[in-house]
């Protein structure tokens, strides 16, 4: 039990510092990656979901704490996105296939952007300030963040396949 605290305690303080110091001084576009999210699915499929729940607020709470964002609204959208997540892969994407990372990782990250968005412009609005609505530039640069999530994805999963062979790396196998 011990040995499962200190190391969620160093991979929730790796991740966010990676996300909050090296993701976020990207230029460009590279901003949009959120390796949060992309190592919640994979803890998802490769241990469980209490353990994917552990992270989701962990990393929530330590991104909360260092974020301009009213309290709460990391936590609130990772672990609604950490429930999406978790309904995709046991409904549809069940299988360990590339598809299945790459779907799960677009809509994991899609629906991180909107439900913290809607979580944010809830919190301004009953906070009484001034409630933007997002436009084309949302869009374009949740696209762009979704684009290279799916990439991301498809990075890791090609590494851990390298050195576990757990996955299936193709996606339909041709009978001859």
């Amino acid at each position: 039990m011990l040995n499962k605290i200190i190391y969620f305690f160093f991979l929730i303080l790796g991740l966010c510092t990676l996300q909050s110091a090296f993701v976020g001084g990207l230029p460009s576009i590279l901003p949009g990656l959120n390796v949060i999210i992309i190592a919640l699915i994979f803890i998802l499929a490769l241990k469980d979901f209490e353990d994917a729940a552990i992270l989701a607020l962990g990393a929530g709470i330590v991104e909360d704490i260092y974020s301009f964002s009213p309290f709460g609204l990391h936590v609130i959208s990772f672990f609604l996105t950490l429930l999406a997540i978790n309904f995709l892969y046991v409904s549809f994407f069940t299988n360990r296939s590339l598809y299945s990372f790459a779907a799960l990782a677009a809509s994991g990250s899609l629906a991180y952007i909107i439900l913290e968005k809607i979580a944010a412009l809830t919190a301004y609005y009953f906070s009484g300030q001034t409630v933007n609505f997002p436009g084309w530039e949302f869009a374009s640069s949740a696209f762009s963040a979704v684009i290279l999530n799916v990439m991301l994805a498809a990075a890791v999963f090609y590494s851990i396949n390298f050195i576990s062979h757990k996955f299936k790396p193709v996606f339909l196998l041709r009978k001859r």
